[in-house]
């Protein structure tokens, strides 16, 4: 992925966190999901397999599940899974 296609706003987030989910908190996994949800539901909508939260929250409760958290002031703004 080149930098032409990162969003101006991202390149001025500073606080990357790798963590795995276990370690991850409430508030962190429900605003992964939150994110998750605003930028694929409709994708996953037009698709077969539709949109399945409780299957969604599955995937990234998963024992073995790693993310890297973008913060800015401490707020979860985007994540990669």
């Amino acid at each position: 992925c080149g930098a032409g296609f990162l969003q101006p706003a991202l390149l001025r987030v500073g606080d990357l966190e790798i963590s795995f989910e276990r370690t991850l908190s409430k508030p962190d996994l429900a605003a992964c999901f939150d994110i998750l949800e605003d930028n694929m539901k409709e994708q996953y909508e037009v698709n077969p397999w539709g949109w399945d939260p409780k299957m969604k929250r599955a995937e990234l409760a998963n024992d073995e599940a790693r993310f890297v958290l973008v913060r800015d002031n401490d707020r979860v703004v985007a994540f990669a899974h």
